[in-house]
């Protein structure tokens, strides 16, 4: 049977690259219609070749205009994404680094019992320090790390069971699933509902974890308790946003504890989902019919033959490029030059 948090997580990932192909076929059709619009306003296909019959800006300036902004919106978008990708990869290094970094060479005694209890042997860090943090980072060989202020915090039977917890999130590769969500959450931010869908992957991720902790001979009384303790620690810290899986004290997942039936209700769309849904039918309808507009009005003037198509793949004169020139224009084709 399939996971909830992996149906989610698929969902996710589907959602990301269609929205990642839509945008290459569009950006694939769009740019000879933008690179000639381009040329036409530097004036360089007079240059070229002496041509002056082609889309100009004072002839159609709205469709011009917009396809500007189409052209300088996805270089926003590719900048963008690109910045938040860095920031995201730089601040998840930063924190585990600075954590790990205050490694011990050994594991107290209390928590070397928990590892070997759990089957976590090399798989576990322990850290020193004020802070007070659980986590499972690194993408293809993740790893546990535990504040040894928790260690002393907990009991045996509540820190094995908050290992438990963890090795589902190790065992499912859950800091790897976390970064594609962040990454495809930030890079198409305008897809109506991905936010809430993250927010729903996640949750749901933890009550997984907590359902197979709960299910080991320790039973869900440790964990409860565990989550009970940590969640009115002021101490214990938890970052948002970051491609690591925290261990998150979340209200919803003591309700679970104490009701095998609970399921939490997450609305995926509202009122701000369908407007963004409407914006964005709207955009790439709007964008669909410039380019068919721009299409047709490039090759109305010349009966339906507009060499300057292929200036954008050509640097050769586009008379000389094509086979399909009309007859009328073969002598003008003759004297172009590239």
């Amino acid at each position: 049977m399939k996971s909830k948090p992996l149906a989610i997580f698929l969902q996710i990932l589907g959602l990301g690259l269609a929205a990642l192909s839509g945008l290459v076929l569009l950006g694939l059709y769009a740019f000879p219609h933008i690179h000639r619009l381009g040329q036409g306003l530097l004036g360089r296909l007079e240059e070229a070749c002496g041509c002056t019959d082609h889309f100009a800006f004072f002839d159609h300036p709205i469709i011009y205009s917009f396809f500007l902004l189409v052209a300088a919106g996805f270089i926003s978008l590719a900048g963008l994404s690109s910045y938040r990708i860095l920031k995201l990869a730089r601040d998840t290094r930063k924190f585990s680094r600075r954590l790990t970094a205050l490694k011990k060479d050994r594991l107290s005694s209390k928590l070397e019992t928990a590892v070997q209890a759990t089957g976590l042997k090399g798989k576990v860090i322990e850290t020193g320090g004020p802070e007070a943090t659980i986590f499972c980072y690194g993408y293809f060989h993740p790893r546990i790390c535990i504040s040894a202020n928790i260690v002393r915090k907990l009991n045996g039977p509540e820190l094995r069971a908050v290992l438990w917890h963890e090795k589902h999130h190790l065992r499912s590769y859950e800091p790897l699933r976390i970064l594609v969500v962040l990454m495809t959450k930030k890079i198409f931010f305008f897809i109506p509902g991905l936010k809430m869908l993250a927010e729903k992957y996640s949750l749901y991720a933890e009550l997984e974890a907590d359902k197979a902790a709960a299910l080991e001979r320790d039973g869900k009384a440790p964990l409860a308790r565990a989550l009970y303790e940590i969640l009115g620690w002021q101490k214990f810290k938890v970052i948002p946003g970051l491609g690591i899986s925290f261990f998150s004290p979340v209200s919803e997942r003591i309700n679970q504890l104490a009701d095998d039936d609970y399921s939490p209700k997450i609305k995926v769309a509202n009122k701000r989902t369908a407007g963004q849904a409407c914006l964005v039918v709207m955009v790439f309808s709007l964008l669909a019919f410039s380019l068919y507009k721009s299409a047709g009005t490039a090759q109305a003037d010349n009966g339906g033959y507009c060499p300057h198509m292929e200036a954008s793949f050509t640097r050769v004169c586009p008379m000389m490029a094509s086979d399909s020139a009309p007859p009328e224009q073969g002598a003008q084709a003759m004297l172009c030059q590239p």
